[in-house]
């Protein structure tokens, strides 16, 4: 495992390196860090399956509990299988996508450098070491982010996902510290049954909450994922579908059985919030016309999803949770690496503007049509059968969510369906059409196709990853009640899920409804607006205070010195209980 770590670090030296001789093989080089954790994560399967696990421990300060603790069990490696099946697939698409691009070479090295920090975030057995692959996403993300330097919009949507997942890991060091000190280890393997459930477990949760919150753009801090689609469509493929937005749920996952087991808010907090950007997510990507956006936003509403799941410490939740996350991956990826391929074959992204494009280009339309169905949750994904152990799930645990699950997903097969047609459909009339040359580049199309037809094969034989989705859930005390299969039968929950698709055709093939939605104007701030006038009024803050403080008057300088040197050693004397102070006039000879 640390050998796992180290290829990507390599590799990203390496492109850095060589970026200047490397060319369009950069993506192809990058993508060995990928390839390696997928080869690993397949490789570990019998073992896990089994449940056990595999470990790996470098010491570095045996006396403060530091050291480089790697562990990876089922939970981990249903996320491993995610980064590198994805992270292959991405790669071999930006081989293509990038050709001729200057700066493909740094922008290969970075997204393998991030691949790596994920790899160890899914495999840190010590919470310091979580903390430390966690920022380092954080950092690559902004670099991936701001690629296109010389845009104003880009360097702004960098910097608002950095300033929002940054402060969010600030929190997020502040809760496994906490933790670490209530459980008396600093092992996340160690952590169940430590716990008293007192004031500061409490507060520690709540700060690895806020951080994994705003890591995986949960309400209300879900603005900087849109954003973010200022990168070029490889990186949010991989970082905003496929990973990097799915290390807070994967850590909310592996925390929530511990957190649910010693605080009754834990559920009710984090399905709130789940729903809440589920609804949210699901009624922006209606508004939008680019084609990128709206799986942006799309996104957002099913990491709400993912999050309330999954992180519920459920079993049968966490179960349906996991095999939903796995079709995410899937669908959501082929989508993005789709949309990237409709802008360099058109020049646009604008469903207005796009026309008839499957005659041109019909194996891309239906990859499309494919990953669409999983994400609309058709009968015979692989989106389907996991959605259908989602609901039966929370029938049995919160059947009051049901109904809210229900609303989101009606919404969720609106947006797939606005889509696919926006894509592929009849463009606005008004507007001069995008046209395409017939037939679209292999690199640019096979590993889209191939994300999408996982998600068909898997619909089909939904029991290929069962038992590993049930090994995955095991610290989570129960057995399995729910389960994956291309036909359900006439239980409740399948009721819910045709309601969903008829309802969610209905609004999106409805022009007098769905139209208005598209066209509307915003009633309340949005996110983006909200994070810019805090960001003036921070900085308006920021020079206040520096004003008044840096005022270029030495006595004032002096005198602050003084007052501090002096003030707080008195203070700390003062509350020293039992010690008796000098009298005044003796102070001086003390100074």
């Amino acid at each position: 495992m640390v050998a796992l770590i180290l290829v990507h670090l390599i590799l990203a030296a390496g492109l850095v390196l060589g970026r200047n001789r490397v060319g369009r093989a950069a993506f192809a080089i990058g993508a060995v860090g990928p390839a390696a954790t997928l080869w690993y994560a397949i490789t570990a399967l019998p073992a896990v399956l089994d449940g056990d696990t595999r470990t790996a421990t470098i010491e570095w300060v045996p006396s403060l509990e530091l050291g480089f603790d790697l562990r990876l069990d089922a939970y981990g490696t249903v996320f491993l299988l995610v980064i590198g099946a994805a992270g292959v697939a991405i790669f071999l698409h930006a081989t293509r996508y990038f050709a001729g691009t200057a700066k493909a070479a740094t922008f290969a090295a970075t997204m393998t450098l991030f691949a790596g920090a994920m790899t160890g975030i899914v495999i840190s057995d010590h919470l310091l070491s979580v903390f430390v692959f966690w920022e380092l996403t954080t950092i690559t993300s902004y670099l991936l982010i701001g690629y296109s330097d010389h845009l104003a919009r880009a360097r702004s949507a960098a910097l608002h996902a950095a300033l929002v997942t940054g402060a969010g890991g600030l929190a997020l060091l502040g809760g496994l510290v906490l933790l670490a000190s209530e459980s008396g280890t600093y092992r996340i393997s160690e952590l169940g049954g430590s716990l008293t459930g007192g004031p500061l477990t409490t507060t520690a949760f709540a700060l690895i909450l806020i951080g994994a919150v705003t890591k995986s753009a949960q309400f209300p801090f879900h603005g900087w994922l849109p954003g973010a689609m200022a990168a070029p469509t490889p990186a949010s493929a991989f970082l905003h579908s496929a990973t990097m937005v799915k290390a807070g749920i994967f850590l909310v996952g592996r925390l929530g059985f511990v957190a649910v087991a010693v605080m009754d808010w834990w559920f009710p907090v984090v399905a709130t919030i789940g729903f809440t950007t589920m609804l949210i997510g699901g009624w922006a990507a209606l508004r939008q016309t680019d084609l990128k956006l709206l799986l942006a936003y799309g996104t957002v509403s099913q990491l709400g999803f993912l999050f309330a799941v999954i992180g519920a410490g459920d079993r049968d939740l966490a179960f349906g949770g996991l095999a939903l996350l796995l079709a995410h991956a899937a669908f959501k990826a082929s989508l993005f690496m789709t949309v990237g391929a409709i802008d360099k074959l058109t020049g646009t992204r604008d469903v207005r503007r796009l026309s008839g494009l499957g005659r041109s280009q019909p194996a891309l339309q239906w990859t499309a049509v494919a990953a669409t169905a999983s994400m609309a949750a058709f009968p015979l994904t692989f989106g389907f059968a996991a959605k259908e152990a989602v609901f039966d799930g929370l029938i049995d645990r919160a059947p009051a969510l049901i109904a809210v699950a229900t609303i989101a997903s009606v919404l969720t097969v609106a947006y797939s369906i606005r889509f696919l047609v926006g894509a592929f459909g009849p463009n606005d009339p008004d507007a001069e059409p995008a046209t395409a040359p017939s037939g679209a580049p292999w690199g640019l199309l096979a590993p889209a196709s191939a994300l999408a037809a996982t998600g068909i094969v898997l619909g089909v034989l939904p029991t290929l990853p069962k038992k590993l989705l049930e090994v995955a859930g095991s610290a989570i005390p129960g057995d399995v009640g729910v389960k994956l299969a291309v036909w359900p039968g006439f239980v409740p929950a399948l009721g819910f899920s045709l309601a969903s698709l008829v309802l969610g055709a209905v609004l999106a093939l409805t022009p007098r409804i769905i139209e208005p939605i598209a066209g509307s104007s915003q009633m309340l701030p949005t996110a983006d607006g909200v994070f810019a006038a805090s960001l003036r009024r921070l900085i308006s803050g920021a020079d206040r205070i520096s004003g008044l403080i840096q005022n270029g008057s030495l006595p004032a300088y002096l005198a602050t010195i003084l007052l501090v040197a002096i003030g707080l050693p008195l203070t700390s004397l003062w509350r020293v209980e039992g010690l008796e102070l000098p009298e005044p006039g003796s102070w001086i000879e003390l100074l």
